[in-house]
């Protein structure tokens, strides 16, 4: 009887997160940042360890950075992506995000390492370790 209990919760659990990110999709699309922030927030209630939501916080406030111009919102960007890649550190689209947050803040070299470590990753993931070794030898002319 419990299994079934904590099976319903569950379940219950992935619909509310399954619509709370389309409603958060539909506000960011709509430039409405605040309460696409509001639905990730819920989201992180339920699993705080969702990196999607906190993959999306982080580009919100990118994206808020770049709207209001001021540092403090890629700082915060920054923070999300690091939560993130501390759950799933292979993300290369968050990698990608976090090195161009660096770059935002003038970070370059930091910037440069996300860039290149997202870049390895995909080789890895697309083309093999062997063949991404040989590539990354390639480009180096090697």
């Amino acid at each position: 009887m419990l299994i079934k209990k904590e099976f319903k919760k569950k379940a219950g659990d992935l619909l509310k997160i399954d619509n709370l990110f389309k409603k958060a999709k539909e506000y960011f699309e709509e430039n409405k940042y605040v309460k696409a922030l509001i639905c990730y927030d819920k989201i992180l209630r339920i699993n705080p360890n969702n990196v999607f939501a906190l993959n999306n916080k982080g580009v919100i406030f990118y994206k808020l950075g770049e709207y209001k111009k001021e540092l403090e919102y890629y700082e915060k960007a920054l923070k999300y992506f690091d939560d993130a890649l501390k759950i799933n550190p292979n993300n290369i689209e968050i990698l990608y995000n976090k090195g161009t947050t660096l770059a935002k803040l003038k970070k370059y070299e930091e910037a440069f390492k996300c860039f290149q470590e997202a870049f390895l990753f995909y080789l890895k993931k697309y083309f093999g370790l062997k063949e991404g070794k040989n590539i990354c030898f390639n480009i180096k002319g090697d």
